[in-house]
């Protein structure tokens, strides 16, 4: 099957006992993380144009020697939030729907002032390009049994901020085009679905056995306890982003103290009404680059106030000099 990056599975499970080999755990044992997905891109995508002769030499170099890199492995990458639904609870069929979809970056991705698009499919012809994201046909459906519709609730709450984690592999050309959008295909191993509260599978395909519990992930929980304590804001000021913010800024010089590159960054936030942050994404002198990454664990800590808003987009503008 094959998983596509746009340039930018439920499978029944067999009756017969699983091997030590064929569980998502074994397949992931020498996985590589790619926590951004931009950084697999630009390994594929980059065309080191800018700059001097030797500028575009030395990039090409980076982005040939990655690139193979990523060739060669088995790759962990998480997908879209939304990829996958919990749907409307059925009272005669006592379940409701769980849907898988193809997305890994439906919205797409932006590298050198393009864009990318990330999705899987297993023959490339069902994603279209519609609303500014692309569509795709599911790749993993299934059901999950209840007694009443107030459990099916529950059970729906409990997975709201459930995490999709793919395995894919880099085929020989990832490289492809789709209703006019450049597009990545990757080869898909594997994936699982989990709550992340408790880390209790949804779904998966090979089976896998409980992904870590990360408590802090805990949201409704959390959501409904502190809206009891106090009123939320109606959105986040500009004077509360930059209160926010403080500790990346102050961070970012610690990074520029360490690499010592001068430059510039634009970072793009996606804010959500609990304050977590939903979406993140650097541009400018410092992708795919040390002092970036620096950058980018430091954003990883940020936490922001709670608001009304259901989504707050923040751009936030660096310097280091």
């Amino acid at each position: 099957m094959r998983a596509l990056i746009i340039v930018p599975f439920l499978i029944a499970a067999s009756p017969a006992p699983a091997h030590a080999d064929d569980t998502f755990e074994a397949k992931a044992q020498n996985a590589v993380r790619i926590s951004r997905v931009e950084s697999l891109v630009w390994a594929f995508t980059a065309p080191c144009d800018a700059g001097d002769d030797t500028q575009q030499r030395q990039c090409r170099t980076v982005r040939n020697t990655r690139a193979a890199q990523l060739a060669g492995s088995t790759l962990m990458i998480d997908a879209d939030k939304d990829a996958f639904d919990a749907g409307a609870w059925s009272a005669q069929k006592k379940s409701l729907p769980l849907t898988l979809s193809g997305c890994i970056r439906c919205a797409g991705v932006e590298i050198d002032g393009k864009t990318f698009y990330v999705v899987t499919d297993k023959d490339l012809t069902s994603p279209k390009f519609a609303g500014g994201k692309f569509k795709t046909a599911p790749i993993g459906d299934s059901a999950k049994q209840v007694a009443d519709e107030a459990a099916a609730k529950t059970f729906a709450r409990s997975v709201s901020n459930a995490r999709v984690q793919l395995l894919v592999k880099v085929p020989a050309k990832p490289l492809t085009t789709i209703d006019g959008k450049q597009v990545v295909a990757l080869d898909l191993v594997g994936y699982r679905v989990f709550a992340p509260c408790d880390g209790s599978i949804v779904l998966a395909n090979p089976q896998s056995g409980p992904a870590e519990a990360d408590k802090k992930q805990c949201g409704p929980v959390v959501a409904a306890a502190s809206a009891s304590a106090e009123p939320k804001l109606d959105q986040l000021t500009p004077k509360l982003i930059s209160e926010a913010m403080k500790p990346v800024t102050e961070a970012a010089q610690d990074c520029f103290k360490k690499f010592a590159v001068s430059g510039s960054a634009k970072l793009k936030l996606q804010v959500a009404g609990d304050g977590s942050v939903l979406k993140y994404d650097q541009q400018g002198d410092f992708v795919n680059t040390p002092t970036g990454q620096c950058i980018d664990e430091a954003v990883k800590k940020a936490t922001f106030p709670a608001s009304k808003k259901a989504k707050t987009s923040i751009n936030f503008p660096l310097m280091l000099q």
